[in-house]
């Protein structure tokens, strides 16, 4: 079954409609020439398309852009996406074993062994990893944990962007009401200055008084 596009709007509806078994891949989004801005997605894509191009497996593919990292549709909060490309194993709609995402492990070989099944993911990627293998649980709440992290950083970095801005805004506010201010003296100096001179001396018609 090929690969099928899909988007944050259609995204739901296409998993209802998927096959029981149905992968999800995050990708970087792609230019008029068929590149990402993502590299480590231009890496993976020939393998990406290798696997989930033949009839054996069936996966939705959404294009992700920068912007999209600070977007709060779901599943970037739900499913803790921290980065692509990424992978999710969905069954009956619902995640089931680990995700995979673009690391220093081999990918073609990663990704061969993840759509293989959960059990041999997890034995290939001990094999790999060796006294470093950290299973599936751990590394889902590791990911949450990290991705909660960098949401609280990134929305502390808003409020202090806010408050610049502010603090800027009545900055220049003050500013401009000084140089205001400081051109209407300056005004008001030049128009006295350039005023014609007057005689103190007061005339009637009968006679004059200093």
């Amino acid at each position: 079954m090929p690969l099928q596009d899909t988007n944050w709007d259609t995204l739901k509806a296409d998993i209802k409609a998927a096959p029981s078994e149905t992968f999800v891949v995050f990708t970087g989004s792609k230019d008029e020439d068929g590149k990402s801005w993502c590299p480590s997605c231009n890496e993976a894509a020939p393998d990406i398309e290798r696997v989930f191009r033949g009839d054996e497996h069936h996966a939705l593919v959404v294009p992700f852009t920068l912007d999209d990292f600070d977007n709060d549709l779901w599943p970037r909060k739900e499913w803790a996406i921290r980065g692509v490309p990424m992978i999710y194993r969905l069954k009956d709609g619902e995640l089931s074993g680990a995700f995979l995402i673009h690391n220093d492990l081999p990918f073609g070989e990663m990704l061969d062994a993840y759509v293989s099944g959960e059990d041999a993911y997890e034995k290939w990627t001990e094999e790999k990893r060796g006294d470093n293998y950290i299973p599936p649980e751990t590394r889902w709440s590791w990911l949450r944990e990290d991705f909660d992290v960098g949401e609280k950083r990134a929305q502390e970095d808003i409020a202090r962007g806010q408050e610049r801005a502010k603090w800027k805004k009545e900055y220049l506010a003050k500013r401009k009401a000084a140089q205001n201010g400081k051109e209407e003296s300056e005004k008001k100096a030049r128009t006295k200055a350039e005023a014609p001179a007057t005689d103190a001396t007061v005339c009637t018609g009968v006679s004059c008084a200093a």
